[in-house]
């Protein structure tokens, strides 16, 4: 039996640099049918050369630029556009291993899950994180929802969702813009939909100096809002008191460490709002004297 379509969504804003490589690697995926689509929003520089280059390889969407707030909008033009039964995601700087697909499939065959994402190998500026985004031990499967709302461990481009869980939650939220990944899964999760994972990091996640991702004060608050509304839905009204608050207290320690090297009188100020949320946490208070510390 064939397997089923995996169609590729790859959104660009000016990066000609990189493009090239994501859509090579998309279109060069083993034992897997694919489309790629590449949905442009609005480059200035050399990107749509990059674009036409490839020809009718990959489907080309060329619209005017919707700005930050139009990530979201941007992804769903390229799904609107698909005809696979799967969609994956892959940001145009980020890179898949040959058998990257392949293996979600195989992974999606056996657990029969809406979602599969996999490990990631972090490249480029990582002085600050690991090799790998997660211990390929514990990645976890099944229904992730508690989980999802503890932190966001998925990578974008790692992952593969079933192109009818995507409409049946209507896709990335446009409005309000928030942490539009986060808020994905947690709608997915929410609406019952499973996950599985492939632990091997076959996807390769870019870290850049002055990425967005990098945007700590503004990726504080995206998250934030994320997760307000995944505890507001139905699935978040359900969970216990102390899920809610080791969820608000983890988004406040996550930012302040990695705020804490640049401005840590401002990691401290979010190490404490953790800490009213969640007393307990070693980690954050050994934050807090740190900060402290280096202040002195």
């Amino acid at each position: 039996m064939s397997n089923p379509r995996v169609s590729v969504v790859i959104p660009v804003f000016n990066g000609a640099e990189d493009l090239s490589g994501a859509i090579e690697s998309a279109l060069n995926q083993r034992d897997c049918e694919t489309e790629v689509i590449v949905v442009n929003d609005g480059s200035t520089d050399g990107t749509r050369d990059v674009i036409e280059r490839y020809g009718n390889r990959i489907i080309a969407i060329h619209q005017k630029n919707l700005g930050a707030a139009g990530l979201s909008r941007t992804r769903n033009n390229g799904v609107a556009a698909s005809s696979g039964e799967w969609i994956a995601f892959l940001d145009h700087d980020d890179l898949w291993e040959p058998d990257k697909l392949a293996s979600q499939l195989k992974a999606a065959q056996r657990t029969s899950a809406d979602i599969v994402y996999t490990n990631a190998r972090n490249f480029g500026d990582v002085s600050r994180v690991s090799d790998f985004r997660s211990d390929p031990t514990a990645m976890l499967e099944g229904d992730l929802f508690e989980a999802l709302l503890m932190d966001n461990f998925i990578v974008m481009s790692s992952t593969m969702m079933k192109r009818a869980l995507f409409d049946r939650i209507h896709g990335f939220t446009e409005s309000p813009v928030l942490a539009e990944d986060w808020d994905l899964w947690l709608k997915a999760a929410a609406a019952g939909g499973r996950f599985a994972a492939v632990s091997e990091p076959v996807t390769m996640y870019r870290w850049r100096p002055g990425s967005f991702s990098k945007n700590h004060v503004r990726m504080r608050n995206l998250r934030l809002l994320a997760l307000q509304r995944a505890l507001d839905s139905d699935r978040g009204q359900q969970v216990s008191w102390s899920v809610r608050r080791k969820a608000l207290a983890n988004v406040e320690r996550c930012s302040a460490w990695f705020l804490a090297s640049s401005s840590p009188r401002q990691a401290i100020s979010w190490y404490a709002r953790s800490l009213i949320y969640w007393p307990f946490d070693v980690n954050c208070w050994k934050g807090v004297v740190k900060g402290c510390v280096g202040r002195s």
